[in-house]
């Protein structure tokens, strides 16, 4: 009988929106929106979006082109700095 030999691996992975010196905990990012895990109040302005795969962190800067309060599991647009 052959031994199973364990193969899994899950990658530690965490994902938060930079805005005004806070982490914003984020549930899912795309290119044009990002999802927080819970309710939160943004201005629009320019803020970093952080992937991080185990340990490695992937910064990009966006623009929120819209301000205001949106919910846990809303998407938030985003847009690259600069485009309307």
């Amino acid at each position: 009988m052959l031994e199973s030999i364990p193969t899994g691996y899950s990658a530690k992975v965490r994902l938060w929106l930079e805005y005004r010196g806070n982490q914003i905990p984020l549930g899912q990012v795309a290119p044009d929106w990002v999802m927080p895990v819970d309710r939160c109040e943004l201005d629009a302005c320019e803020v970093i979006v952080v992937v991080e795969v185990d340990g490695v962190e992937n910064r990009r800067r966006v623009a929120l082109p819209v301000g205001g309060v949106f919910e846990a599991r809303e998407l938030i647009e985003v847009r690259t700095p600069g485009c309307v």
